[in-house]
């Protein structure tokens, strides 16, 4: 399993509630380093709640932001995350929609803080590349179909 996020490291503005709970799946993906720091007198917060938290996910560096209420999640920042096996796309998909977040398409889905998600079997690349046997075409016009992605649906039955 892999997490897809463009460059070296990762910054996510988020709600106060978010650096605290986690989906129990994402908690098990996190090494946290330790790293907290907290707002001061006198900021837009009140004294001594968190400012910033530094964490790993899937060995990658993430410093997790708490503007403040005015800073809501969008789709804008997002996690892709690349599994080897339709197992690993269940289990994942399942953690994340089955603990109050929402499926959408092709393979998206929010958990229940709003933040993006999408869960990509490693076959969908080789599929939309029409190797390993798939049709490209087919592939694509069956994951527009889907909300969690099936590996076995991106072929024709039979």
């Amino acid at each position: 399993m892999e997490l897809g996020v463009s460059g070296r490291s990762g910054f996510v503005c988020a709600p106060t509630d978010l650096m605290v709970i986690w989906p129990l799946e994402v908690v098990v993906i996190m090494i946290w380093k330790g790293d907290v720091s907290y707002y001061q007198a006198d900021a837009q917060m009140p004294a001594g709640t968190v400012l910033t938290v530094e964490f790993e996910m899937f060995g990658r560096p993430f410093a997790a932001l708490n503007g403040g209420p005015a800073f809501t999640h969008s789709e804008a920042v997002s996690f892709q995350v690349s599994c080897e096996t339709q197992a690993d796309v269940d289990r994942i998909w399942d953690a994340i929609v089955g603990s109050g977040g929402a499926a959408s398409q092709c393979g998206w889905c929010k958990d229940r803080w709003g933040v993006s998600w999408q869960i990509v079997p490693e076959a969908l690349g080789r599929a939309l590349k029409g190797l390993d046997g798939y049709d490209s075409n087919y592939a694509f016009k069956a994951i527009l179909k889907m909300s969690k992605i099936v590996v076995a649906d991106l072929k024709p039955a039979g």
